[in-house]
């Protein structure tokens, strides 16, 4: 692959595992009391130090391996634009020092992508996936067996596995059953094995309680059988977007005319356990400041501030918005939205003209991840976060996409 000089010995795959193992979240539940939560402001010291340490490793292997080009600095423009815009934010920031510690995470986890992007192919980057939730699932069966780790949510009958949330366990599941499912089609001869572990992925996701997770895998799941049918007729991939599209409408109309009964289906409320509540209260708290936003990670501070205010309204200690989009809004406003969405937009085109050139299922694995991401976010707020895997794999993906067409396009023109 371009740029890359030497390939990746085992011992820096064996990094980049831990890399994306602790990216996940993992093993936070340690060290939480019965109670308590994470505080926004404070962090936790020991994983700021440890973040420091895995990034100067990372730094230090692109530049030993001399693996950044020219190609991926001009590829991450509107990710570099979000991250200026980030960082500028303390200017305005009702937290000035949170909003430049946690916007500097967010470049510094960028670098990590670009990392993934620069040392990894596509399929590459599925291996390390595998390891990673291989480990998370023989951990989290562990952890719950042995109710090992404390949660902020402690809800009766819910796994948590490795993590502080039963909604974090459903979302690695979730990712973790995509990743298993694609690569029992790269690799064919490890199918079985791959299917067992999407089937334990699949139990955990089960136990976790987390329907947004369960949703979101069935909507990818059932996405596979349609690539395939585009992937052996291309001459139908138009009317079948057509058709899938015009059905997703549909289905959101049946949805929103019915809602009661789809929330009783799901064994849940029309609130979404809450969430339009919380919904409600942040765009009431963040009118205030449509435009900027209150900082990047100054809005969720606790009791003091909006979030106090919200906190008041729903009558918990509410840390998120629940919401990925809402998240950024409250964040850094239209501006920092409207950011996002080009560039997501200019990297889901991509992913699409990658998808209707590429031969292998491992151009399927970006278009059905940025898929699985915006269903996600519907419900969870798992898009613009520091040290986040999701965070991490949009950029590593979006990179990587962003070469590949340009060579594709590249070798069209000649």
């Amino acid at each position: 692959m371009e740029g890359i000089v030497t390939r990746p010995s085992q011992f820096e795959k064996k990094f980049a595992v831990v890399f994306l193992l602790l990216s996940t979240g993992a093993f936070l539940n340690l060290y939480l009391q019965t109670g308590a939560s994470i505080d926004p402001e404070a962090g936790l010291a020991f994983m700021q130090v440890i973040w420091v340490a895995l990034y100067a490793v990372v730094v230090r292997i692109l530049i030993k391996e001399r693996a950044v080009s020219l190609n991926h600095v001009s590829a991450s423009w509107p990710l570099l634009l979000l991250l200026a815009f980030a960082i500028l934010s303390i200017f305005w920031s009702d937290a000035p020092g949170l909003t430049i510690r946690h916007s500097l995470s967010l470049a510094a986890s960028a670098i990590g992508g670009l990392y993934l992007a620069a040392r990894y192919s596509l399929v590459g980057q599925l291996e390390l996936l595998t390891s990673v939730f291989k480990i998370a699932i023989v951990l989290s069966f562990l952890f719950g067996a042995m109710k090992l780790g404390t949660a902020v949510d402690d809800l009766e009958g819910a796994w948590y596995g490795i993590y502080t949330q039963r909604n974090s366990l459903g979302a690695m599941m979730a990712l973790s059953l995509l990743v298993f499912i694609l690569w029992s089609r790269i690799q064919p001869q490890e199918k079985r094995g791959s299917n067992i572990w999407a089937a334990l992925s699949l139990v955990l996701m089960l136990l976790s309680g987390s329907v947004t997770a369960l949703i979101s895998a069935c909507v990818v799941v059932l996405l596979l059988p349609v690539v395939g049918f585009m992937k052996a007729n291309p001459s139908k991939v138009r009317a079948t977007l057509l058709a899938g599209a015009l059905m997703a409408n549909i289905g959101v109309v049946l949805v929103a005319n019915h809602l009661e009964t789809a929330t009783n289906f799901l064994d849940r409320d029309v609130t979404f356990t809450g969430r339009t509540t919380i919904w409600d209260a942040a765009l009431a708290e963040g009118a205030d400041r449509p435009w900027l936003g209150s900082g990047f990670d100054a809005f969720w501070i606790g009791n003091k501030g909006p979030s106090g205010e919200v906190q008041e309204i729903v009558g918990w200690a509410v840390p998120s918005a629940h919401n990925g989009f809402l998240e950024i809004w409250l964040a850094l406003g239209l501006t920092g939205l409207a950011i996002f969405f080009l560039g997501f937009w200019i990297y889901c085109k991509r992913c699409i003209q990658l998808f209707l050139r590429g031969d292998n299922w491992d151009a399927v694995w970006p278009l059905l991840f940025l898929i699985l991401l915006v269903v996600l976010n519907f419900t969870q707020s798992a898009l613009v976060s520091p040290n986040y895997i999701f965070w991490i794999l949009y950029v590593g993906i979006s990179l990587q996409v962003s070469q590949l067409t340009t060579r594709l396009a590249q070798e069209c023109a000649a």
